[in-house]
C-alpha cells in the first residue's frame, strides 16, 4: 500500500470517475487503474464498483474512506513538521517564467495558492522565453510558464505543456497612421509595414514572423531586442506597427496607440511545461489550483486531493 494509491482512492472518490481523477492527477486512465487494482488485491476487496455511467464505493471502499482521509491528512501534517525540523519548506517549486506573469492575473493567483499550501514554497524568475525553456532543460526550474508557440517546444521529448490562459494576438499602431481608421486587419494588409518586436528571444515574435509568411510576405523588421516601454514609445511616435498578444497589450498606458484586432483571430496560450523529472505531487497541486482559478472557481482552500 503506498500513499499514491490512496491519493487515487481519493480522488475517484471526489470525482466518481477514473477519467476525471486521471486528468485532475495528470496520469493516465490505465495507471490509476492498475493501482487501484493492485490495492484491491493488497486489502482482499474490491473498492469500486464500476458502471458505464458512474463509479460508486463498495461497503468495503466506504468502510476504509475515512481512514485513507486521515492517513492523507497526517502525511500531509508530517511533511510539514519535517520541514520545520530541517528549518526550511520541505516543498519547494521553482518557476521559470515569460515576464508577463503580471499582465494575466497569476501574481494573485500564486499568492492565494501560497496562502492555501503554506508546506510548499515557490520561487519564481521572469526571464525572456529561450531563457526560460534553457532553465527548464537544465533542471534549475521544475516548471515553466511560457507559451507553447516557442519553436523548439514540438521538438522536445517528455516534455508536456497545459494551457492556463488562452490569447489572441492583436496590432498596435499610433492614432496617426493609415490603418487606426479600421476596426479590423488582416496581416496581409501589413505586408509594405515597418514592423517592431519586444525581442528575438521571444515566443510571440517567432510566431508572428511564421503565421506573416504563411499569408505571403517576411515582414520587414526595423528591430528586435526593445523593452516594452521603449517598444510602446516608438509606436506611440512613428509610421511603424508591432504584433502582441492583447492581454498584454492591453497593459500600455499610452493614448496615442490604438490596439486593432487581427481578422485571423490567431490564437496563442500560457502554458505550464514540466519534464517528466520535475512532475511530483506539489506541481500537480499548483497546476490544479491554478486551472480551478483561472476558471473563475478562485478556490480560498486547498482542494481535496
Amino acid at each position: 500500500m503506498t500513499i499514491e494509491q490512496l491519493k487515487y482512492f481519493a480522488s475517484i472518490e471526489q470525482l466518481n470517475s477514473f477519467s476525471e481523477a486521471a486528468e485532475q492527477l495528470y496520469t493516465s486512465q490505465s495507471t490509476i487503474s492498475k493501482q487501484i487494482k493492485a490495492l484491491e488485491k493488497e486489502l482482499g476487496f474490491e473498492l469500486f464498483l464500476r458502471t458505464t455511467r458512474k463509479v460508486e464505493l463498495t461497503g468495503g471502499g466506504k468502510l476504509l474512506s475515512p481512514y485513507v482521509k486521515r492517513i492523507l491528512m497526517e502525511y500531509d501534517a508530517m511533511q510539514q513538521a519535517a520541514g520545520k525540523i530541517i528549518g526550511k519548506k520541505l516543498n519547494s517549486i521553482h518557476i521559470a517564467a515569460i515576464p508577463i506573469v503580471a499582465h494575466y492575473g497569476l501574481v494573485e493567483a500564486l499568492k492565494k495558492f501560497a496562502a492555501c499550501y503554506p508546506h510548499i514554497y515557490l520561487q519564481i524568475k521572469e526571464r525572456d522565453s529561450d531563457i526560460v525553456l534553457q532553465k527548464l532543460l537544465k533542471g534549475e526550474a521544475d516548471v515553466a510558464i511560457l507559451r507553447s508557440i516557442h519553436p523548439e517546444l514540438k521538438y522536445l521529448k517528455n516534455l508536456h505543456h497545459i494551457p492556463i490562459i488562452w490569447d489572441e494576438v492583436c496590432l498596435l499602431v499610433n492614432y496617426q497612421h493609415p490603418l487606426a481608421s479600421q476596426d479590423e486587419v488582416s496581416l496581409r494588409e501589413l505586408s509594405d509595414e515597418s514592423f517592431y518586436f519586444l525581442g528575438s528571444h521571444t515566443g510571440i515574435s517567432h510566431f508572428c514572423i511564421s503565421e506573416c509568411a504563411k499569408v505571403g510576405f517576411i515582414p520587414y523588421i526595423q528591430n528586435t531586442e526593445l523593452s516594452r516601454y521603449t517598444l510602446q514609445e516608438i509606436i506611440s511616435t512613428q509610421p511603424a506597427v508591432t504584433l502582441m498578444a492583447k492581454k498584454v497589450a492591453e497593459h500600455i498606458q499610452n493614448q496615442n496607440i490604438k490596439i486593432i484586432p487581427l481578422k485571423e483571430h490567431l490564437q496563442l496560450d500560457l502554458s505550464f511545461a514540466f519534464l517528466d523529472r520535475t512532475h511530483n505531487e506539489p506541481l500537480n497541486d499548483l497546476i490544479r489550483y491554478i486551472l480551478d482559478y483561472e476558471n473563475h472557481q478562485q478556490p480560498d482552500t486547498a482542494p481535496v486531493p
